[in-house]
């Protein structure tokens, strides 16, 4: 075993190069649309990548990618960190460290052209994936979402990737599932999978602040891609009555039949210049058995379909992002709604495939939370009221693994 990589100060010293793309060099939706901004880094800039990541990798333990050792994940998110703080060019490290906090950021950030796994395996059509071989691509998602915030995942729904432990237990897959075809889910792939913020109803110390995915595979038609609305623009377009609804009234969403299986929610909050937009996707296919998913004010309720709308239009609009394998996409929740078009999967192993993960501002082990150091596998812990900042009354649901 060789040794790692030296823990001195040019391992966190940024790159000084410069991948931001001028004007002129910036694709087209870039830009038109002031919330999206598109950086592609040059392979020269990135170089040493590799050779970095192999030493260190060297270090961490043979079942990494299999292990429920916390310690040993942790140690893996913290040389991802590092890894990352050294080789993103300085301005595009400046932008993924402001992401969250600087208003004067985008609401959706893509980096292009970070070298990931040459041993890629084909892009299963049955589910959970494991990825064998290299862990380049779990590098950049967990450095960058440590970069910041904290990375994390939670014990909700269909998680079969936490069966297998290890970093299936951070990492989110994103493929089409032939059994899934034509459901609207993650997995799906010929289904319009609508706009929404993901876990929007959980508490502070487990709410998503950013998405971020990045590509293991582009889809070779083209046409898989990620739909975006920036909450700006939705606002922009909607009528003063609607907004005034949705800003007064709240929504109640029911997500289970057992009676505490419930959350309600003010569709609008925030300024006029900065607003929240609260979009739940009522489509995802474990709702459908829901009665009365969705209640409230009929108006209101009217209001926000009307603004669900909206952005959806937006989305479709823009055309959304593509990814190919080693472009990164990060989402401010606070600001932006996805959703993904169909497209046709040929389950032939060449199929889009994308790995996502969840990034929270930093309170996740705060001293009232449900999780001690260094567990970043959180409990889905719902707040029951219409404000972050008021959340008394929670219900915590836990899978059993």
């Amino acid at each position: 075993m060789t040794q790692p990589i030296p823990l001195t100060a040019t391992r966190f010293t940024p790159n000084p190069s410069a991948a931001i793309l001028t004007e002129s060099e910036q694709c087209e939706q870039s830009r038109e649309n002031e919330w999206l901004l598109e950086i592609r880094v040059r392979p020269e800039d990135v170089a040493g990548f590799k050779q970095d990541y192999e030493a260190i990798a060297e270090t961490w333990p043979s079942d990494l990618r299999t292990t429920r050792d916390a310690v040993a994940l942790e140690d893996f998110v913290i040389d991802a960190a590092a890894l990352v703080q050294k080789w993103l060019p300085r301005d595009v490290l400046r932008r993924v460290t402001k992401f969250n906090s600087d208003a004067s950021q985008p609401s959706a950030l893509v980096i292009r052209g970070l070298p990931i796994d040459d041993d890629l395996p084909p892009t299963t059509a049955e589910g959970a994936q494991i990825k064998v071989g290299k862990y380049m691509s779990e590098t950049w998602l967990a450095g960058i979402g440590r970069v910041i915030g904290q990375p994390f995942n939670l014990r909700f729904g269909p998680m079969e990737s936490l069966k297998t432990g290890g970093l299936g237990m951070l990492f989110k897959d994103i493929l089409p599932v032939l059994s899934e075809e034509e459901k609207v889910s993650q997995n799906g792939s010929a289904a319009y999978l609508d706009l929404h913020c993901d876990y929007f109803q959980c508490v502070q110390e487990c709410w998503v602040h950013t998405l971020a995915f990045i590509g293991i595979r582009g889809d070779p038609q083209l046409a898989g891609r990620t739909l975006l609305a920036d909450f700006r623009e939705i606002y922009k377009r909607a009528n003063s009555a609607d907004i005034e609804l949705l800003r007064a009234k709240p929504i109640t969403w029911r997500f289970g039949p057992r009676p505490e299986q419930w959350f309600s929610q003010l569709i609008i909050d925030g300024s006029d210049d900065n607003p929240h937009i609260y979009l739940f996707d009522e489509m995802v296919d474990n709702f459908h058995q829901v009665k009365d998913l969705v209640s409230g004010d009929p108006d209101v309720v009217a209001a926000y379909r009307r603004m669900k709308v909206l952005g959806r239009d937006l989305a479709l609009e823009h055309g959304g992002v593509r990814l190919e394998g080693g472009d990164v996409l990060l989402l401010n929740q606070r600001r932006v709604a996805h959703g993904r078009n169909g497209f046709e999967a040929k389950y032939d192993g060449n199929d889009r495939w994308l790995q996502k993960l969840y990034v929270n501002e930093g309170q996740i082990w705060q001293p009232h939370g449900h999780s001690p150091w260094p567990e970043r596998v959180l409990p889905y812990v719902v707040r029951k009221t219409s404000s972050l900042h008021r959340h008394r009354t929670r219900y915590v649901f836990e899978n059993t693994l």
